[in-house]
């Protein structure tokens, strides 16, 4: 049984949700985000409650349960409130910038690493941070570990890009006997 999918999911007041079939869309503010139902879930839309069900006692069904349930609650946390990942980097000469739809990176190679910045995803670069903003969680979850993958942090300097609340653990080096 599901524990994430038990739970009915709350609808604030500034958000509207509606059900056209297995499509669904939940928008706020003028941002909008539809979700496809997977077969084997049923969704229930009452005026402040959203509720999942499974269809059928398969193991497809249960497993897609818990994950519809969650994907409807992030799409709300997000037409409402967003979502933010922050990412440090460092390193002698490695830089960030942002440029029309990419984001410029120079983390040490021969040449700059170029990435396209997704359609809803806005990126703020100051000093040696990386900011990544979105309604989508995977989307801003996704492109902030594109972005980490450029340059992953190293055990002995620390140098690389990391994510803000992330801990690299340290090696010590060689040491003289």
């Amino acid at each position: 049984m599901s524990r994430i999918g038990n739970r009915p999911i709350d609808i604030p007041d500034s958000v509207t949700v509606t059900k056209d079939g297995d499509d669904i869309a939940v928008s706020a503010g003028g941002t909008t985000l539809s979700y496809q139902v997977p077969e084997g879930v049923t969704v229930d839309i009452t005026d402040s409650q959203i509720t999942v069900k499974p269809t059928g006692d398969s193991r497809h069904a249960k497993a897609m349960w818990g994950t519809a349930a969650s994907k409807l609650d992030n799409m709300i946390v997000g037409v409402t409130e967003g979502y933010e990942k922050k990412l440090t980097y460092s390193g002698i000469g490695y830089d960030a910038s942002t440029s029309g739809g990419s984001l410029q990176l120079e983390m040490g190679y021969s040449h700059d690493v170029s990435l396209a910045i997704p359609d809803g995803v806005t990126v703020k670069t100051e000093g040696n941070s990386i900011t990544v903003k979105g309604v989508d969680k995977e989307t801003v979850g996704q492109f902030a570990a594109s972005i980490r993958s450029v340059r992953e942090p190293e055990p002995y300097k620390g140098s690389g890009i990391q994510y803000a609340e992330e801990t690299i653990r340290r090696k010590e080096g060689k040491t003289a006997v």
